[in-house]
């Protein structure tokens, strides 16, 4: 009996032994990149008492400007919101006030913003320096490199310190982050200034 827990014993040690040390770690990479793209907000209030005729006039003041900024080339527009809600005072309608919201996106920076000055009445009620969808996307796949370089520098320096000898990745999750300096929407920034673009991924191995 004491042969065959002595022989038990040694199967559980070299079972352990051949399946090696999970190691598990996390990778990251970041950089910070030049903002190439403004996006304006612009927003036209309005009051009125005929709930009907305040809603004809604002759609037609929008479609105007609508029109006009879709003809610039490298300017984007879309609609953020358009809502009518009554106006009360002590409980009783005074009247009723008209909230439309457009946002243009260009990455001609002098040309929105002039674009935008000239688009009465709508007012500019805040602007948003962000980086592109094709410009983030090279970035993070440049930085994916990196960043499974760093885990697995992360991987070898605690293999190592176990003396393993030989190390098999068995898992890796990619994970991607933009980082957006945030800026008020009545800011006015004096420049488009940085984002920062980040990756990380985590990973297990299995040292032997």
């Amino acid at each position: 009996m004491k042969w065959l827990v002595i022989f038990l014993l040694f199967l559980a040690f070299d079972a352990q032994a051949m399946e090696g040390t999970v190691i598990k770690a996390e990778g990251d990479a970041h950089a910070a990149i030049q903002n190439d793209t403004l996006t304006i907000f612009l927003a036209l209030e309005k009051t009125g008492e005929d709930p009907a005729r305040l809603a004809r006039e604002v759609e037609e003041e929008a479609s105007r400007v609508l029109d006009r900024a879709r003809k610039s080339r490298d300017v984007k527009v879309r609609t953020l919101g358009y809502s009518i809600s009554p106006i009360f005072d002590r409980q009783k309608i005074t009247g009723q006030r008209a909230d439309y919201r457009l946002a243009i996106e260009t990455r001609d920076f002098d040309e929105g913003l002039a674009l935008a000055s000239s688009l009465q009445p709508f007012q500019i009620s805040g602007m948003n320096f962000s980086v592109s969808l094709d410009r983030r996307k090279a970035v993070k796949e440049r930085l994916l490199v990196d960043a499974i370089a760093d885990l697995r520098k992360k991987i070898d320096i605690v293999a190592g310190s176990i003396k393993a000898a030989r190390i098999e990745m068995t898992e890796i999750s990619v994970e991607g982050e933009m980082r957006i300096r945030p800026l008020g929407l009545a800011a006015v920034p004096a420049e488009p200034g940085e984002s920062d673009v980040s990756v990380s991924v985590s990973g297990t191995a299995i040292a032997r």
